[in-house]
């Protein structure tokens, strides 16, 4: 799924069917300070990829750890790196997400700024 996320080739995302593309929710890191909740379904993650890449260059991410933490749901943790578009400055930084899984597919993917807050989240630890 990440290497779809990193090609922005969200066709593919739906024809693998893995995430619920209508009503898949992504709750970005960012998404207060772009005064949005959420993003829905695989049109949310489109809108989601054009608002980071109008404002980072070469925007990647690579995972760097998963855990499973119940039967629903699993903790991974990220290197996000790219180049903001504006100033220059680069980003290289560690972020988490807890994935929920309905029916097999993605449903719900909520954004952590920092691993930590993503591990306590998940009821986890380092």
């Amino acid at each position: 799924m990440i290497a779809t996320i990193n090609r922005r080739d969200f066709e593919a995302m739906a024809e693998l069917s893995i995430i619920d593309p209508e009503e898949a929710e992504f709750v970005s890191a960012l998404s207060p300070a772009e005064g949005r909740r959420s993003y829905i379904g695989i049109a949310g993650m489109r809108e989601w990829a054009e608002d980071v890449d109008s404002v980072w260059a070469d925007f990647r991410i690579e995972v760097e750890d998963v855990r499973e933490i119940d039967d629903g749901r699993v903790l991974v943790l990220y290197r996000v790196t790219g180049m903001a578009r504006t100033s220059g400055v680069p980003l290289n930084t560690r972020t988490g997400q807890v994935w929920t899984f309905r029916n097999g597919k993605l449903w719900r993917n909520e954004s952590y700024s920092d691993p930590s807050e993503a591990l306590e989240a998940a009821g986890l630890s380092e």
